[in-house]
Order: structure tokens, then C-alpha cells, then sequence
């Protein structure tokens, strides 16, 4: 091949690649989960434990597009929003500054205003699901984790859009994680707890993991997961799970950064008829030059 022809196939070549660049380069959001056995919303609406729930709330928001959109709190009572109003957990506010509220609004996801109330990132900037009425004296009800769980595939766009996620203590009852993001199931708990080095980078304390009754633990993610272990009861279970920048791939969770790159099918077709056409170009450079009469 010529120096005419490479010239022309690199100009084709970048012409194509242009597009498939500006689409790579895209941010696109992902969300903060967390998952626990602990009834933090009971135990910190009385002043226990509060100092790991604020973590926990500030964590969850941390990859939301706008972090400064308030919280949903899918509550039948109030715990989570005394939890909220505690000043150990408002302490951990890293949006509004330590100290100060954060920003919440309450539905009861049993009520018929839920089953329509819109759950994206242009209203809130996560999610909080109070601890099922299992763990004695907290607050969602069956029919409220049934109202969730009609509500999983917003829940799960709300997520991969970058909300944040906080599934509380479900205890053993089998529904309460049916709309987490990735398959989790409770399993009985064997408490003290252990803060793992993963937990412990976030600030989570022995002392308040240790501080009050918890009610279920869950498997040990597999190799690979986004999901990493915050705290672990004796038998190696995970008490506290969480994922940072992660979305929803192929019906899994994946990602695991402060935002990764998935490109919409419109963007797949793009990227296909980019390279198809730098193919066709390729052949036809080729083929011209091929018939080239010889000097």
C-alpha cells in the first residue's frame, strides 16, 4: 500500500473513531449501595448506633447526580427520619456540612400515593428502606416490603442512574431483598461483630456495630463482586455490604468506580456502523489499489 492510500485509510480510520471516542467518554452515573443486618433506624431514632448510620447515609448519596436532592424514606413510621434528625448522624453530612439535616421526604410505600410517587434522580438522591417489623418494634409491614418489591425495576433505574440504595435490617423475613440490585438473601446472624478493612476505611466503629441486637447476616459475595464486606459476624458471614459506583449489567451488579461507561443500544448501533464502515472503506482503499496498473 502506498503512502496515498495509508494517508487516506488514517483519515478514514480517525473519521470513524471520532464518534466512538465522544461516546467512550461519556460519564455515566452509578449508584451507592448498602445492605445490613442492623436495625440502624430503630436503635438510632433512641440514640444508639447513630454514629454508623450517618456514615451510611452519607455514603449512599455520595454518587448521586445531585447530591443535594433530598432522600426518599420508604417508611411506615418514623425511625428512619428520628434516626436522620440525630445529631451523631448529622455529624457524617459531607453534602450540607456536618451538622445540618439531611434533606428527606417520607412516603409509606403501603399508601396508594407510593404506588405512582416517581423514584428518580431528578426528585432524590437515594433511597432508604426502613428495617422490616421482623426485628421487634420496627416499622415496614408486609405489605409495605410487597409494595416495594411491585416497584423493583424503578428501583433498580433509580440505582444504575446513580441513586444510592440503603436496604436495612430485613431480618429473616424471605422478600425484604427481593428489589436489591443483586441477589441477596438474609441468613441467620452470629453476633459480635467484626469491622472489616473495607468498613473501617468508611469509618465504621466495633464499638457501635457491637452496640444493640441485629437480626440477620447475609453470604459472602463472590470473587470479583463490587459488593465489598464492611463487617462480618463469627462465622464468617457479612453483616454490612456495600458497592461504590456500581450499576446493573445483564441482570447483575457491575461497575465498582466513581462512574463507569455503558453505552445505550443507540450507541451500540453507532459504534457497530462505525467500525462496519471503516471495514468497507478499508476493502475499497484496498481493492483500488490492487488494480493499479504496475509502473
Amino acid at each position: 500500500m502506498d503512502n496515498a492510500i495509508r494517508a487516506r485509510l488514517v483519515r478514514l480510520l480517525g473519521a470513524v473513531a471520532l464518534p466512538v471516542l465522544a461516546f467512550a467518554a461519556v460519564d455515566a452515573h452509578a449508584g451507592n449501595l448498602w445492605l445490613t443486618g442492623h436495625d440502624m433506624d430503630f436503635h438510632c431514632s433512641g440514640g444508639s448506633g447513630c454514629n454508623n448510620f450517618g456514615i451510611a447515609v452519607n455514603f449512599v448519596r455520595q454518587g448521586a447526580p445531585t447530591k443535594t436532592l433530598p432522600i426518599l424514606v420508604l417508611d411506615e413510621g418514623g425511625q428512619v427520619v428520628a434516626a436522620l434528625n440525630q445529631a451523631a448522624t448529622k455529624s457524617h453530612n459531607a453534602v450540607e456540612g456536618p451538622g445540618n439535616a439531611f434533606p428527606s421526604v417520607t412516603i409509606a410505600p403501603s399508601s396508594a400515593a407510593f404506588t405512582t410517587a416517581p423514584i428518580d434522580v431528578s426528585t432524590y438522591s437515594a433511597v432508604i428502606i426502613a428495617s422490616d417489623q421482623n426485628c421487634g418494634g420496627c416499622d415496614n409491614t408486609p405489605a409495605s416490603i410487597a409494595a416495594i418489591n411491585a416497584r423493583i425495576t424503578v428501583l433498580q433505574a433509580f440505582f444504575s442512574a446513580g441513586g444510592g440504595v440503603m436496604f436495612l435490617a430485613g431480618a429473616l423475613d424471605p422478600g425484604y431483598y427481593n428489589s436489591v440490585p443483586v441477589p441477596a438473601t438474609a441468613v441467620a446472624v452470629s453476633p459480635p461483630f467484626t469491622i472489616q478493612p473495607a468498613g473501617a476505611a468508611l469509618g465504621l466503629t466495633t464499638a457501635e456495630a457491637n452496640c444493640c441486637a441485629t437480626h440477620n447476616s447475609f453470604n459472602l459475595p463472590a470473587p470479583g463482586s463490587p459488593l465489598q464486606v464492611a463487617e462480618t459476624d463469627t462465622t464468617g458471614k457479612a453483616e454490612t455490604l456495600f458497592a461504590s459506583g456500581s450499576g446493573i449489567c445483564g441482570g447483575a451488579l457491575c461497575g465498582g468506580g466513581a462512574s463507569f461507561d455503558i453505552p445505550t443500544m443507540s450507541e451500540w448501533a453507532l459504534i457497530a456502523m462505525s467500525v462496519l464502515l471503516l471495514l468497507v472503506g478499508a476493502v475499497v482503499l484496498r481493492n483500488r489499489s490492487s488494480r493499479r496498473p504496475v509502473a
